[in-house]
């Protein structure tokens, strides 16, 4: 309901979200034809964030969401290291609603 939520406020950001790890969500975003991401959560609070180039995969040989490899342009790399930063920085586990909804509204 939060990520249907937070879909729609965007329109350029398309918000998938799947459950590969049982429990654990797994969102992928895809902002215009700039960038794609992987967002980890672990019960409602976001774990990880890896940040590729809209011309990467973010599936790995078998299919399965990647959640490992890095981008292989810097600047991406360096958006992934901000956007972990920014998941640090907005991480409330007593308001973990709006955590969610700041850090997607930062990136």
């Amino acid at each position: 309901m939060l990520i249907q939520g937070i879909n729609q406020m965007f329109q350029d950001m398309n918000l998938t979200l799947s459950r590969p790890f049982g429990n654990n969500a797994v969102v992928q975003v895809a902002l215009g034809r700039v960038l794609k991401a992987v967002v980890t959560f672990k019960g409602i609070l976001i774990e990880w964030v890896v940040v590729r180039a809209h011309n990467e995969s973010l599936l790995d040989e078998d299919g399965k969401v990647d959640l490992y490899t890095p981008s292989q342009y810097k600047v991406f790399q360096k958006v992934t290291d901000n956007a972990n930063a920014a998941m640090l920085n907005f991480c409330s586990p007593g308001f973990s609603d709006l955590s969610v909804r700041s850090f997607f509204v930062s990136i």
